[in-house]
């Protein structure tokens, strides 16, 4: 009967358009992530009318746009990208928007300077990118967990179930193994696709701690909802806030925001994924996570009898 049930439940995912979507989001974001990242540089661009004014340049990393006029360099230098030209007498062309840290740069690139690479700033910043990519990918298995146990609820079939011979954790087993296998095949797409360099025991660690958090998390928004709009209602405060929000701006902003995050049990998935990505994990971040998954599943025991799927099963005496 088990069995009978798990196969139910993932041909229920693979008509649910929402699934579908939440499936192929992050997969979409990851291939956008990595042609941004095989584009983009740390370098300012430089806006030149001939080789000769950069015969100075050693960097390779430096992309050169070349122009015949004087006109076609101001308008290349007002584009939203940092582009500051280079005049015949050596003079540097902005449109006010560079920062000073740009135009030194330009400047020591057009002295010459070989320290002045694009490599290290790139890895730190495709880094962190990678790994807030690649966590993304658990916000879909809470996601996927609560629209699978509201649906049965909304559609008045839950009572149907509780009249068959089979353990009510059958039910809810089932939605939790679909979840996790559509999580776990998420997480090997992006990954592949972002190349980040997971031994077997860390991503084996990363998805045993980022699908508990997710599946929790679904569950949890489950005790409120008891629709698809309840559920839409709640998914986006929650996603916004927990997933989105404050893991972005404590790993990016830092500082101050950083301390807030850090009492969000997501940033603490999301920093391990960036140690690993950088090659220095920090242990700390996965204990913090087992001891609010522990905390969290006794949470859970104690309390999803008051839920429906949590009532006891009622039994007909004969006489």
């Amino acid at each position: 009967m088990f069995f009978t049930n798990l196969k139910r439940e993932t041909a229920l995912s693979l008509r649910h358009l929402f699934v579908l979507l939440v499936f192929a989001f992050p997969i979409l974001i990851a291939l956008g992530t990595t042609g941004v990242s095989e584009s983009y540089s740390t370098l300012p661009k430089l806006v030149a009318f001939d080789k000769e004014s950069l015969e100075k340049i050693k960097s390779e990393d430096v992309q050169i746009i070349y122009v015949s006029t004087i006109e076609e360099m101001k308008k290349r230098v007002g584009d939203v990208d940092t582009a500051i030209g280079v005049l015949e007498n050596g003079e540097l062309m902005t449109d006010g928007r560079e920062t000073e840290d740009a135009i030194q740069k330009a400047r020591f690139i057009l002295e010459g300077e070989t320290e002045v690479t694009s490599s290290a700033d790139r890895e730190q910043l495709f880094s962190s990118i990678f790994a807030y990519t690649l966590y993304g990918v658990f916000s879909a298995g809470g996601m996927i967990l609560l629209f699978k146990l509201i649906e049965e609820q909304e559609n008045k079939t839950i009572d149907l179930q509780r009249t068959e011979p089979v353990p009510r954790f059958y039910m809810l087993a089932g939605k939790i193994i679909v979840s996790s296998v559509i999580v776990l095949m998420d997480f090997v797409i992006v990954d592949w696709i972002l190349q980040i360099p997971f031994n077997v025991g860390e991503g084996l660690l990363v998805l045993a701690l980022g699908i508990s958090l997710s599946l929790i998390m679904g569950m949890f928004m489950a005790y409120y909802a008891k629709n698809e709009s309840q559920a839409l209602a709640i998914i986006k405060p929650v996603t916004f806030l927990l997933f989105i929000g404050l893991p972005a701006l404590g790993l990016f902003v830092g500082g101050i925001m950083h301390t807030i995050a850090m009492f969000n049990p997501f940033y603490w998935l999301l920093k391990l994924i960036e140690g690993i990505t950088l090659n220095k994990p920090v242990e700390l971040y996965s204990w913090l996570m087992v001891a609010f998954i522990v905390c969290s599943m006794l949470v859970l025991r104690l309390t999803w009898h008051k839920t429906v799927y949590g009532y006891q099963k009622e039994t007909v005496m004969s006489k």
